[in-house]
């Protein structure tokens, strides 16, 4: 069962979890929590729009503001989640401090 930040939850634990409910199990992968980390620096970098889900505890309603605000046609997010989700610590840390 997912014990993280919800609302920061990556791509394929909100996935499974709107599929299949809270109960669902999954094996944790150092990537998610990369991917975790774009969330927080987008919502840093968002906090009116992060603002919107904020309170929000629903996986579908959570998967679906993320595949809106971060999808792959941005560029900068896209290169973010792309070095997270292939666990590349050095790119993703160099690309964090470009933006910031």
């Amino acid at each position: 069962m997912f014990r993280g930040a919800l609302r920061h939850a990556p791509r394929r634990i909100l996935q499974l979890l709107k599929d299949n409910g809270s109960a669902t199990e999954y094996l944790p992968k150092p990537e998610d929590d990369l991917e975790m980390v774009v969330k927080v620096v987008f919502e840093l970098m968002n906090l009116a729009l992060y603002s919107q889900i904020a309170l929000e505890i629903d996986p579908g309603e959570l998967f679906g503001f993320w595949e809106e605000h971060l999808p792959a046609s941005k560029k900068v997010w896209n290169s973010l989640l792309a070095a997270a989700r292939a666990g590349d610590y050095d790119t993703l840390k160099s690309q964090i401090c470009e933006i910031i």
